[in-house]
């Protein structure tokens, strides 16, 4: 409906993401119904009042927070779980809903079944975005689960019941049959013809249609599945499984069936440690199983929760998008027996936790998970069709499909993915949230580096890339070359793969000295390039930023770091330049040091975490909604070393 909606541009406002109420965090909330949306501050009521109309009339009521589960809805055994796991003795009768501010801002929209986007998801405050997005997760699959139950009991009493009455029917019209069959026999030579006998079952089955009333019961999709939670690492299942089984009700995991094999396949060696050298970010991502490749379900019975069950009997899938890529295959392959997808086709909630990683892996295998997500099976697997939905029949699944997206900080690709009515065709309103960056990653460089930020005018993003490059080996690269001589050892820092390789290549092709490292340099030619480039052999050391995500190495010698678009990472422009070595000349030993970034305004996402919002807004060139004319796009930055 509609056709393609683009992402909805977030004001910067002075807040932090600590606690969501009003001044403190930035929100965008819109209607995909009517393509209406609005910026706020912390506001629950986002909207002014409890709900907001659009020009078309169309009203969406904004969540409100509750005091209690109990007033959230959440299943009352869970609501036990909850108070124990809290440790919470007082005997009142209605369990107290959320820990913090940020949890108690975050729930009501996960509970309204809002597509919702978190970008604030740190070390510290990922544990209790954690828990509210399994417990709502855990809260979908039992209710669910409940309802299912609850109309089969029905269901299968109404058959008893109509199959008791049609015997008695049958008896009475002379039609029943005994287990002897002889007796069969007799019975059926009372009736005069098969002609009467049709007609007389036909009677009895209109006498028990009218005497015992069906109910119509649409709680099931295609298949089983009805959770997808996508995850980087098998690190990050570890924590995410073991968190869900501690939610679930004690009556609800009696049992765990496979947790040994969980543990060993998915769970730390009992030697690993954390690596002191690479830092605590790098170990919050990569401490224990790092593994991309992997899948597995997880059943919900009846006092017993089973691990690693096939798709088709699972209520959860847990999957990285490499391990569902290598089932899906592309997406051309869709309606070929080469590519099994049908277990995608009724998924109500969709999870995407630490998001931003999946841009360092590789972004289009979510694309193509999501392609598959909600279509009609190839094949049909037992299902029972008087129980399917609606909408899943009439092929609009995804308009009634939640999306949590939980993320470190704001991408392009995310936000390219979450403003896309065809990728996220979800009916619901949709919430963005994201942290207030105050001075930026600039405020954590120790020495007082010259830092220049070079903007490059460009009218569309593929124009950037080619300016970019015409850019950085007219101006930037002879001036390096020409000005600091033998002084201008320079770290290159490249985003994009692809730029990485035309950069070399055209180094190579103009005989400049230099050594590279990428995250597919072998681990003896890392540590040549390295030696070369720290003892001044080469001039220039290219690497990228999936190299730095992966290994966090420390890459010394440099005088100078030229990022040729600012890092996703903020973390990797204030590591980078504090490593930076003081130059031979000048009347400071830090007094040479220059660290360049190209971007342009496309780059406005990342900008903001290396400067903060104020200044983001000069760099881009707007002021407010005004275009800052006479901004010539060059800044600078020196950090007080004091």
């Amino acid at each position: 409906k509609g056709g393609e909606q683009g992402h909805v541009p977030i004001r910067f406002e002075e807040a932090s993401i600590e606690s969501l109420d009003e001044s403190h965090v930035a929100m965008t909330t819109w209607n995909p119904n009517t393509n209406n949306d609005t910026t706020h501050s912390g506001s629950r009521r986002a909207l002014g009042d409890d709900s907001k109309t659009s020009t078309s009339g169309e009203p969406f009521d904004e969540p409100k927070a509750r005091e209690t589960l109990e007033d959230y809805r959440v299943n009352g055994k869970m609501i036990q779980q909850w108070r124990s796991a809290r440790q919470m003795s007082e005997p009142s009768t209605r369990t107290p809903a959320l820990k913090s501010n940020l949890q108690k801002g975050l729930f009501p929209y996960l509970n309204a079944y809002w597509d919702t986007w978190y970008a604030g998801a740190t070390t510290e405050r990922k544990k209790s975005v954690n828990q509210m997005v399994m417990l709502h997760v855990a809260n979908h699959i039992i209710k669910a689960r409940q309802i299912v139950v609850r109309n089969s009991k029905r269901l299968k009493e109404i058959d008893s019941k109509r199959q008791e009455l049609t015997r008695e029917l049958e008896t009475a019209a002379g039609l029943s049959l005994s287990l002897d069959s002889g007796a069969q026999g007799r019975d059926k030579r009372k009736l005069k013809s098969k002609k009467k006998r049709k007609k007389t079952k036909e009677s009895i089955a209109r006498q028990v249609e009218e005497k015992v009333v069906g109910i119509v019961c649409k709680d099931q999709g295609f298949t089983r599945p009805r959770v997808l939670i996508m995850l980087p690492m098998k690190n990050s299942a570890f924590e995410i499984v073991n968190l869900l089984l501690r939610l679930l009700p004690e009556q609800q995991k009696k049992q765990v069936h496979k947790r040994k094999r969980f543990k060993d396949e998915f769970g730390p060696a009992p030697e690993d440690k954390p690596d002191l050298i690479r830092g605590a970010d790098w170990n919050a991502t990569f401490h224990g199983n790092s593994e991309d490749n992997f899948k597995f379900g997880v059943a919900l019975h009846r006092g017993s929760v089973k691990l690693f069950t096939d798709f088709y009997n699972s209520d959860i899938i847990f999957a990285s998008p490499l391990g569902l890529r290598t089932i899906t295959g592309p997406l051309e392959a869709a309606g070929s027996k080469s590519s099994e997808y049908d277990f995608l086709s009724s998924i109500e909630v969709l999870v995407m936790m630490q998001a931003d990683i999946f841009s360092m892996q590789n972004w289009e295998h979510v694309k193509v998970v999501l392609g598959f997500l909600n279509r009609k099976p190839f094949e049909i697997r037992d299902t029972d069709f008087s129980r399917v939905r609606d909408w899943n029949l009439a092929g609009q699944s995804g308009l009634f499909r939640q999306t949590i997206v939980v993320s470190r900080h704001m991408t392009l690709d995310i936000a390219s993915m979450f403003g896309s009515r065809s990728k996220l065709p979800n009916i619901s309103p949709r919430m963005r949230i994201r942290p207030k960056y105050g001075n930026g990653a600039i405020s954590r460089v120790v020495p007082p580096v010259r830092q220049i930020f070079q903007r490059i005018e460009c009218e569309s993003l593929t124009d950037s890339y080619d300016k970019r490059f015409e850019y950085f080996t007219q101006d930037i690269l002879p001036r390096i070359t020409n000005r600091f001589g033998e002084e201008g050892r320079c770290l290159i820092m490249i985003p994009s793969y692809f730029d990485f390789v035309k950069i070399r290549n055209y180094l190579k092709k103009n005989r400049h000295s230099f050594a590279n490292c990428c995250e597919y340099t072998q681990v003896r030619e890392q540590s040549r390039a390295r030696q070369l480039f720290y003892h001044g052999e080469v001039q220039y050391l290219l690497t990228t930023e999936r190299f730095t995500f992966y290994k966090r190495l420390k890459l010394r010698g440099a005088r100078h770091i030229l990022f040729y678009a600012p890092p996703e990472n903020p973390a990797f422009y204030h590591e980078a330049v504090n490593l930076l070595n003081p130059t031979s000349s000048g009347a400071s030993a830090w007094g040479d040091n220059v660290c360049v970034t190209l971007f342009t305004k496309y780059d406005a996402l990342r900008i903001v975490r290396l400067v903060g919002e104020t200044r983001a807004q000069r760099l881009i060139g707007h002021v407010g909604r005004n275009i800052d004319k006479g901004n010539r796009g060059t800044f600078m930055f020196i950090s007080d070393s004091k």
